[in-house]
């Protein structure tokens, strides 16, 4: 283990909540090389798009606290979150019209994803992913914030970097004629923007990102 946490849940030891998370994490740590996922600075300039460095992922503990009386790591047995989602950028609370976001570990790309909420929101989200609430048969988390949160904490305490980017989603409007009327009207682009940007990510690398399970389809 990463010398200083010694007292800190062991890596691996989420696969009592989840039997599958040893795919990604064993008692040595990721099971996957990182450093093969597509450098953030090289992928943008092949899909030519800015992207803005919008927050972080830390852990959860008293270093990161920062006021919050928020639980925090407090042993081997802790079952709350172990990781800590921290915005950077003055549009982290922003909902605008959705996000395209990229997880990188040390400037690598290991995960995209979408959402039509803020980014505070969606890393709310992941932050539910909680070991207690696994072990509930009512109100668990989804498996996907679970998995996430763990893998992230096991690359935390084998000292990588967790970095989180932001594209902010097109506004895309549309004419509706019905009822005798004719209306313009707001679409949401961001699934369909997530399955653009992931099939560039496919034609770069040959592969979707490590931490993605499967590659959306916006026409269904």
């Amino acid at each position: 283990m990463y010398n200083g946490y010694e007292n800190y849940p062991k890596l691996g030891s989420g696969t009592k909540w989840y039997s599958k998370l040893n795919e990604y994490v064993t008692e040595s740590g990721l099971t996957f090389d990182y450093t093969k996922e597509p450098n953030i600075s090289d992928f943008l300039k092949f899909v030519n798009q800015d992207v803005s460095f919008m927050g972080e992922c830390v852990l959860n503990n008293e270093e990161n606290r920062n006021g919050s009386t928020r639980e925090i790591i407090n042993g081997k047995d802790f079952d709350g979150s172990l990781v800590h989602y921290k915005g950077v950028h003055p549009s982290w609370k922003e909902t605008a019209n959705g996000w395209i976001y990229c997880i990188t570990y040390d400037k690598h790309i290991v995960k995209i994803g979408m959402t039509i909420k803020s980014l505070a929101g969606r890393y709310g989200s992941y932050s539910a992913g909680r070991r207690r609430l696994m072990a509930q048969k009512a109100s668990t988390p989804s498996t996907t914030n679970f998995v996430v949160n763990e893998i992230n904490y096991a690359a935390l305490l084998s000292g990588r970097k967790i970095e989180i980017y932001g594209i902010r989603c097109g506004e895309v409007t549309m004419e509706l004629e019905k009822y005798g009327l004719i209306k313009e009207i707001r679409l949401e682009s961001a699934r369909a923007e997530e399955e653009m940007i992931t099939d560039r990510f496919v034609e770069y690398a040959g592969h979707i990102p490590v931490l993605c399970k499967q590659k959306g389809n916006s026409t269904k």
